[in-house]
């Protein structure tokens, strides 16, 4: 069909949104630790970015939490399930781990990724990569929330060029 097409109008190109199952597993979100804080016996990391770069692991938390009955069924694009994100650091040096509950930087109870999540220690600096975050990340995030700076969206290419609205860049 697609063939077809091009001989009847050959001057047009053809784009295709192919979903989020093609491409959901394909990205990842990665934040950097800004702080640490204890209170009340509980650990809380604080990361930059979190619900206003990234909304769909805070909506599930969200939507677990406050959900009368059975646990939803997923309701794509904003959000499959609670446990649909895996977390991984960088550096994960540390072979010692904590309970940590991962939080944003907005002023929002809302902006919180995962609670009494077990991790390597983590302290600022460090990155916090979330996988799953492939498609519809971006448009579903508010990101002009507390006119924070709207994170960078990169490309990473399979001969490992970098690029970022369409331009290759370098780290």
């Amino acid at each position: 069909m697609l063939q077809e097409f091009r001989t009847k109008f050959p001057h047009t190109k053809v784009l295709i949104e192919v979903g989020r199952y093609a491409v959901g597993k394909a990205g990842f979100y990665v934040t950097q630790v800004l702080d640490k804080k204890t209170s009340y016996g509980n650990t809380y990391v604080i990361l930059a970015n979190t619900l206003n770069g990234f909304l769909r692991p805070s909506m599930a938390r969200l939507i677990a939490k406050y959900a009368e009955g059975d646990f939803p069924a997923g309701s794509e694009p904003l959000f499959t399930a609670l446990d649909a994100f895996e977390v991984l650091t960088f550096p994960s040096a540390s072979k010692k781990t904590e309970t940590v509950t991962l939080v944003g930087n907005l002023c929002t109870a809302a902006d919180v990724i995962a609670e009494n999540i077990i991790l390597p220690i983590l302290k600022p600096g460090d990155l916090l990569i979330i996988t799953n975050a492939g498609s519809y990340g971006a448009v579903l995030s508010p990101m002009q929330f507390s006119s924070l700076d709207k994170p960078a969206e990169l490309f990473l290419s399979q001969g490992g060029k970098i690029y970022e609205n369409g331009h290759e860049i370098s780290l």
